[in-house]
């Protein structure tokens, strides 16, 4: 399946039709049919905002991969966050350690 079959059923499965697709996308109706009939090709930059748009890898929408989305390694989805999800992560780290520590503190007294 290509980019044209994937565009439509991105568009079809979300419950858009192409007008409402086209501008959400600040492209023409007229683009976005020939992208889903296979009568244009996408430039890279319309590729990455409709995979941005829709959550999904650029490879997965021109049809290269079969899974919509790349999955991190366990140490790749850390460089994925924000600056505030890192604080919120930094916080919340620091409550557990002195939550933990208390706790093994007053087990010890037992």
């Amino acid at each position: 399946m290509g980019f044209s079959e994937r565009l439509k059923l991105l568009r079809e499965k979300n419950g858009l039709d192409r007008q409402k697709l086209a501008d959400e996308l600040h492209l023409s109706y007229s683009t976005l049919s020939k992208y889903e009939t296979n009568q244009r090709k996408a430039d890279y930059e319309t590729l990455i905002l409709i995979a941005d748009y829709f959550q999904v890898t650029v490879d997965y929408l021109i049809g290269r991969v079969e899974v919509p989305t790349q999955s991190l390694d366990k140490d790749q989805w850390l460089f994925s966050l924000s600056d505030d999800e890192l604080d919120h992560l930094k916080d919340e780290l620091d409550k557990y350690r002195k939550l933990k520590a208390q706790f093994l503190g007053q087990s010890e007294k037992r």
